[in-house]
């Protein structure tokens, strides 16, 4: 009976030691700039992301038909004021976002207070050993910038709390600068993610479809503009 007691407890202790490795190998510690500077951009097709992430096609928007900044705010759970208060957590295959919330411009419950420090997951399909996947052209938060951004609840989040964008091309804009910078025509894993943080977008295929790309560069900057009007 004795021996029998002893082997549960060692099967125990060798779970729970196991279970602790798994949970640490899940937060990756990492240095920050050496990631940003060493890390390369994709622009993940979103019709790929679908197909490997069901949940994600029924809780985004839609966003070919977001027509206005009042369809966004309709149709986000949440718009708020922020701004990045510390680099991003890379958990598991997620890059998560850490802003402070400055304003409160909609939320569903009041469960967020300004002030309040806040995660968000960035749209991002795939982080490899030197290269990033974001969703159709996202980019990354900028230290530097204040942003309005919409997100909602995450369906099924690894981290307790944290929340995601609404839409992939109007998930968040930059509102420290009037000029919106749309990087078109990019070139796969050409440039770094320090690189890509200077843009606000990116689009892979402006020569082929000039005429809907030039529609969502008047879209965007129009929309920015609003929201910069109405916020800032």
């Amino acid at each position: 009976m004795i021996k029998i007691l002893r082997i549960i407890c060692m099967i125990t202790f060798c779970s729970f030691s196991i279970a602790i490795l798994i949970g640490r190998s899940k937060a990756k510690y990492y240095n920050y700039n050496d990631f940003i500077e060493n890390t390369y951009y994709y622009s993940e097709n979103r019709t790929s992301v679908y197909q490997t992430f069901h949940r994600i096609e029924k809780v985004l928007i839609d966003d070919s038909k977001i027509e206005s900044v009042d369809d966004l705010i309709k149709k986000s759970q949440y718009v708020l004021k922020v701004k990045v208060y510390d680099n991003p957590i890379l958990y598991g295959k997620g890059f998560i976002n850490q802003v402070q919330v400055l304003e409160i411009l909609k939320q569903v419950d009041n469960d967020i207070l300004e002030g309040q420090n806040i995660k968000i997951y960035d749209l991002v399909s795939w982080i490899g050993y030197d290269f990033i996947e974001y969703y159709d052209g996202m980019t990354p938060l900028n230290e530097d910038n204040q942003y309005i951004v919409f997100i909602q609840e995450s369906p099924s989040p690894n981290l307790k709390g944290v929340y995601m964008f609404s839409s992939i091309q109007f998930g968040h804009f930059n509102i420290s600068n009037s000029n919106v910078n749309i990087l078109t025509n990019y070139t796969q894993g050409t440039l770094t993610l320090k690189d890509i943080m200077q843009y606000d977008f990116v689009i892979t295929d402006c020569e082929s479809k000039k005429e809907a790309c030039d529609n969502f560069i008047n879209k965007y900057s129009e929309f920015q503009k609003q929201l910069i009007k109405l916020f800032n």
